[in-house]
């Protein structure tokens, strides 16, 4: 009996509990093709017309050694797009998807912009859980989808992703 109570004293001892966290950041350029104009009219026509690129963002590395000694958990601490095309557009979406079609393509976000902006907020339209189900599967594609009245020359906008992962560790040492 002495021996048992050791032996479970070792393994109690061998075990970890405690707090993990990293905090993540991505910035892309997003590059945008120009809008064509088909005739003289349509070129001075102000109507909303759309233009869509994608982008892609690979966390993979920073989660995979999180994931190994717990259950990660996400907190977006922004999620926006800047730039001084933004003040043209009216409207901004963002679908995701993981590069190898492992999990479909979803949207993320999909917001009117206000008149004049110089940046957009997007918020999820997932949980934090089930984005970090995607990062976790590796390289993801974001196709961003701009609506509004558009130069004829290609527009660059920049997408800054930043969070907070925290993970609960409940780990054996052996």
């Amino acid at each position: 009996m002495r021996t048992g109570l050791i032996l479970l004293a070792a393994v109690l001892a061998a075990c970890t509990q405690g707090q993990g966290e990293v905090d993540i950041s991505e910035t892309h350029v997003a590059t945008f093709s120009a809008v064509a104009a088909n005739s003289p009219l349509q070129a001075l026509a102000t109507l909303p017309q759309s233009v869509d690129t994608t982008i892609y963002m690979d966390l993979r590395q920073e989660l995979s050694t999180l994931g190994d000694i717990g259950s990660p958990s996400l907190k977006v601490t922004k999620n926006e797009i800047t730039g001084s095309a933004v003040a043209n557009l009216q409207h901004f979406a963002v679908t995701i998807a993981s590069k190898d079609g492992t999990l479909a393509e979803t949207p993320l976000s999909d917001v009117e912009v206000p008149a004049n902006s110089t940046s957009i907020d997007l918020p999820l339209l997932i949980s934090p859980a089930e984005l970090l189900d995607y990062l976790k599967e590796g390289s993801v594609a974001l196709h961003l989808f701009a609506t509004g009245t558009l130069p004829t020359q290609e527009i660059t906008l920049t997408h800054t992703f930043e969070g907070h992962i925290d993970v609960e560790v409940h780990k054996s040492l052996l």
